[in-house]
């Protein structure tokens, strides 16, 4: 059987093309996206931007909740599968809050292949949160079913405000592979 060299010039340009993809089709203007919304003591919130956001069952402040996307790290031992969020609150003054008071979740609305990632408990798959002055710390993670979600939504409980991202980790071998050579 004669090899048509075409066929791998084509296979090699399509893999090029299938990386560079998600490069060209970013928005520079698309890197950080705020939104915020106001609250009300004894009201619930909700915010969201893209497949992510943050729930309040009922608010204990009167301010401002503020939600901004941000895409996640490239480099580290957490690949992030989604943009990660910085969730603020505001009181009446403007003044950042430190303490997270009464029932905040933040979710994460899942697609296939993170579904499946999910499902495969050796990808530790996850939201983690980044606190300040620290690094990414697992976040109890619990999956919900709604009919809105065909694969699901993951949520975990904020315990400070601050950086949460959707990420599995590489496998351990890759790990020490990347911490040896650094």
């Amino acid at each position: 059987m004669k090899k048509n060299p075409y066929i791998a010039l084509i296979l090699a340009l399509s893999f090029v093309l299938a990386s560079l993809q998600p490069a060209l089709a970013a928005d520079p203007s698309d890197r950080q996206v705020r939104r915020q919304i106001a609250l009300k003591k004894g009201k619930s919130a909700e915010l969201f931007i893209g497949n992510g956001g943050v729930f309040m069952d009922e608010s204990l402040y009167t301010g401002t909740l503020v939600l901004t996307s941000i895409e996640g790290p490239s480099r580290g031992w957490h690949v992030f599968t989604q943009r990660t969020l910085d969730i603020r609150v505001l009181d009446a003054d403007d003044e950042e809050v430190d303490q997270v008071l009464g029932l905040v979740r933040v979710f994460f609305n899942l697609t296939h292949t993170q579904r499946v990632r999910w499902n495969d408990e050796s990808s530790n798959m996850s939201i983690w949160h980044r606190p300040q002055g620290t690094g990414w710390q697992k976040c109890v993670t619990h999956l919900i079913e709604e009919s809105g979600f065909p694969h699901g939504r993951l949520y975990c409980l904020v315990k400070s405000y601050g950086l949460y991202g959707l990420a599995y980790t590489k496998p351990t071998i890759t790990m020490k592979l990347e911490k040896a050579n650094n």
